[in-house]
């Protein structure tokens, strides 16, 4: 990804990568797991949008009560349609927790 970072892109091709690597952080979010660290790979061949691998360092086991907050942020981070969109939604979450 440093390479692919490196390399000026259209804000959508660069959402596009960001909203899978948001997918796959929610899937992982609905299994109760919590990530303390993400590593994104970008594919080697096929579409310079598409994302390989996300490597997830884990931090713990998700609490009961953070559940609900964690899903709607999620099912709002697929929903998302704008670059604006998607990163006020996810600061505001990260907002909350400090």
């Amino acid at each position: 990804m440093a390479q692919w970072h490196q390399e000026r892109r259209p804000w959508r091709e660069c959402l596009e990568v960001y909203v899978q690597a948001a997918r796959g952080l929610a899937a992982a979010h609905a299994k109760g797991l919590v990530q303390r660290a993400v590593e994104l790979r970008a594919a080697a061949h096929g579409p310079a949008s598409e994302l390989a691998e996300a490597r997830f360092v884990l931090a713990r086991a998700r609490l009961p009560e953070e559940e609900a907050g964690a899903m709607a942020l999620a099912q709002q981070a697929r929903d998302a349609l704008d670059e604006g969109e998607l990163r006020r939604e996810i600061d505001a979450w990260l907002a909350e927790r400090g």
